[in-house]
């Protein structure tokens, strides 16, 4: 009956289980026939697996190791069950064949299921033996997808790794579970982006295409029988697991990107987030807290690109579902980020419209040009005057964020809190100059003199404490464009009269 199975055979374990397959199977007919079965003794399970072997797979101490402990039975010592799972996990790490992993998983759920594996430590060879074969998984589909991306191809969507992967998970406890699959999620996502990158073509979140969607969705699947709170903690272990590997601990200001440049650590740390937004759990909360830390984390480490990215990807929709009061500070700090990024779109759309209308615009076009103008003061004064301060919080004596044993981004509760403080101050003290010049400068930049000059009462008026925000250099460039705008302010007035300034042509000129 093996003859043809082994005829196509091509490794030890395919061998092996030819041989055993057939002897089993021939038990079984004998005794439905009411024939004598016999016994098969470990001398015998040796001599097949031994016959299996090529002579270069050196294979036959191990196989006898195993046979050996496996003869003990269920009464076996403690100490030689674990002997035997100790054999197992040195097998599933250190070959590098695919076979002897996957062979050494499947002995141990075996071994599992007939209760072989009884105490603690028994139990954690086991979990080792499956972790060490998911990693072997992953490696493997690693290497291939490295392999292509290197040629410049991408690979489709193979679901296999992810549905054994998420299989074997099913037996761990939470803790092995939570590590091996946060992983699994998180090489989903980087493989994801890398394809983007390939291919030019942005996967939505939902989309059945991806990877990481794929992940979530298993995980749904296998795992929603533990319960909402594991699910939820796996997905904000699954974005731990990409901000461990992404965050940097940079030092705050000290990092300067190229101008638009998205770094592909950024993309991964703003990307992560999604998890805590699939159906699986409830992460909206953690979600926004993740978004405003991470914003606060890309402005102040000057990647004001990554935080653009970060807002604008951010579902909207959002903040709207965080009903809980002692989360309404974090709620108005979304909403300041929304309204400082739309300023700087909307000047950014001004400059460009008022650039190309200045070297070859037609008449027509002046008329968008204002528009544009008028929208970019609304958007920088609708930040500057935000409603309760902007990066100010509604609720001082509000203690969030919340604590979510993130140990990726803050330690602690108080931790986090404090420093979200001190981040909210140099926000401010970033945001709100900068908002300031640009609001002049668009002003002067259309010729309304005067209101540039105006920007001054924003900057000395009390109430509004913007003054103490300024540095010693940010504000001297202020009074430079000031004076810059008081002069053409002056300049027009004298136009306007047609005469000459009383000082023209003495020493007290300006140029």
């Amino acid at each position: 009956v093996e003859e043809p199975v082994l005829a196509v055979a091509e490794s030890f374990e395919e061998r092996a289980w030819a041989r055993v397959a057939a002897v089993v199977n021939c038990r079984m007919a004998k005794g439905v026939a009411g024939e004598d079965v016999g016994e098969v003794g470990d001398a015998d399970l040796v001599h097949w697996l031994t016959m299996s072997q090529d002579e270069d797979e050196g294979l036959a101490r191990d196989v006898q190791n195993v046979m050996k402990y496996l003869a003990l039975g269920m009464d076996a010592a403690p100490e030689a069950r674990h002997s035997l799972l100790e054999i197992i996990l040195c097998e599933t790490r250190k070959n590098s064949e695919e076979w002897l992993p996957r062979f050494g998983a499947h002995l141990a759920i075996l071994l599992r299921t007939v209760d072989y594996i009884a105490d603690e430590e028994g139990w954690k060879l086991y979990e080792k033996i499956i972790e060490a074969y998911t990693q072997k998984l992953l490696h493997h589909a690693q290497m291939e997808e490295e392999k292509a991306l290197r040629s410049g191809f991408s690979i489709p969507l193979r679901p296999s790794t992810y549905d054994l992967v998420a299989t074997y998970c099913t037996a761990l406890g939470d803790a092995a579970l939570t590590r091996i699959y946060s992983e699994l999620v998180k090489t989903a996502l980087l493989s994801d982006l890398k394809q983007e990158t390939v291919t030019n073509i942005e996967l939505p979140r939902d989309s059945p295409k991806s990877r990481r969607n794929l992940c979530l969705a298993k995980a749904e699947e296998c795992f929603a029988g533990r319960g909402e709170p594991f699910m939820n903690q796996l997905l904000s272990s699954c974005v731990d697991r990409v901000w461990t590997e992404c965050l940097e601990d940079i030092e705050i200001a000290e990092r300067q990107l190229g101008a638009g440049s998205v770094s592909e650590n950024d993309e991964a740390l703003i990307r992560s987030i999604e998890f805590l937004l699939h159906p699986a759990g409830k992460g909206e909360n953690e979600a926004l807290e993740r978004c405003c830390f991470l914003t606060r984390r890309f402005v102040l480490g000057r990647r004001e690109s990554s935080a653009s990215a970060l807002i604008q990807w951010f579902p909207h929709d959002v903040p709207g579902t965080v009903t809980e009061p002692s989360l309404i500070n974090l709620r108005h700090e979304y909403d300041c980020w929304e309204a400082y990024f739309s300023a700087l779109d909307a000047y950014q759309q001004w400059q460009e419209m008022a650039l190309a209308f200045s070297v070859g615009g037609e008449p027509g076009d002046s008329a968008a040009v204002e528009k544009s103008r008028i929208d970019c003061v609304n958007a920088i004064n609708a930040a500057l005057l935000f409603e309760s301060g902007w990066m100010e919080d509604i609720d001082p004596t509000d203690e969030s964020p919340a604590d979510h044993g993130s140990a990726a981004w803050s330690s602690t509760r108080v931790e986090r809190v404090e420093a979200r403080r001190g981040e909210l101050e140099r926000a401010r003290a970033v945001g709100i100059p900068r908002l300031l010049v640009l609001l002049h400068d668009v002003h002067h930049g259309s010729g309304l003199f005067g209101d540039a000059v105006r920007v001054a009462e924003l900057v000395a008026d009390p109430g509004l404490g913007f003054a103490d925000l300024f540095s010693a250099d940010e504000l001297g460039g202020l009074m430079r464009r000031l004076k810059g705008s008081m002069l053409e302010l002056a300049e027009d007035a004298v136009r306007e009269k047609e005469t000459t300034r009383p000082y023209s042509g003495t020493l007290f000129e300006e140029y």
